[in-house]
Formats: structure tokens, C-alpha cells, sequence
């Protein structure tokens, strides 16, 4: 495979989920996070410490699911509900550490993060894979 097909997929699975969460944390952030874990938030975001989360997840969301789903000829609902669960699992891991560890905690925090996780990365699969399948590896 190419670099110029190897960054194409990337941005197949990049551009949505970055559109994506940042309507949700836009959103979110003052109605959901302000008033439950507020006083755990930074005044402003560490852009490094996000944008290499945003790499590691976008690798693992190609390598785990959107790349064997296309290697298998998975179906689309197949590698939704996969990556639903990648992501239910990741933002689990996330916020039940939190939950564990921190003081005030919110659990209503933690049971919608899960659900926004898993329905984060359940369309940002689905669209990189559609868009793989279909304009990139034509397959």
C-alpha cells in the first residue's frame, strides 16, 4: 500500500471522530462535565497530551477493527458493532479508573462517556470503512 492510501485511510477514520467529539465536548462540556467534574477540569486543553490520544485511538480503531473488517469483508452493522464495542471498553477503562481514583467522580459522567464512546467509535468505524471499502481500496 502506498503512503498517500495509508494517510487517506487515517483521515477516513480521523475527520469524523474529530468532527464528531468536538461537536460533543462543544456541546457537552458545559451542560454534562461542567457541573459534575468541573472542579477536576483544566482551564484549557493540553493540545499535546489530545492530539496523541487522537493518533493512538485512530491507530487502534484501523488496527482492531476498520482493517480486519475490510481483510474478512466484514458487513458494515459487523464493524459498527465492533467498533461500538472497542469504544464501550476504551471509555470504560477511561472512566471507571476515574471512578475509582478520584474523589466526586460523577457516575452519571461515567455511564454517558461510555455510551458516547461506544457510539463514537461505532460511526467513526463504520464511515472509515465505507470509505475505504468503497473510494479508497475499491474493494
Amino acid at each position: 500500500m502506498t503512503l498517500n492510501k495509508n494517510i487517506l485511510i487515517f483521515l477516513s477514520a480521523a475527520v469524523p471522530m474529530t468532527i464528531l467529539d468536538a461537536f460533543w465536548l462543544g456541546f457537552m462540556a458545559k451542560r454534562l462535565y461542567g457541573p459534575r467534574i468541573g472542579h477536576l477540569m483544566a482551564q484549557a486543553p493540553n493540545w499535546t497530551a489530545a492530539i496523541i490520544f487522537y493518533f493512538i485511538y485512530i491507530a487502534a480503531i484501523l488496527y482492531f477493527v476498520v482493517i480486519p473488517g475490510l481483510k474478512s469483508d466484514m458487513s458494515l452493522a459487523a464493524v459498527a458493532i465492533q467498533g461500538a464495542l472497542l469504544g464501550a471498553f476504551a471509555y470504560a477503562t477511561y472512566d471507571l479508573t476515574n471512578q475509582a481514583t478520584l474523589k466526586n467522580w460523577s457516575w452519571t459522567v461515567t455511564l454517558v462517556d461510555i455510551i458516547w464512546g461506544a457510539t463514537l467509535t461505532a460511526t467513526a468505524c463504520a464511515v472509515s470503512f465505507y470509505i475505504c471499502k468503497k473510494y479508497i481500496l475499491n474493494v
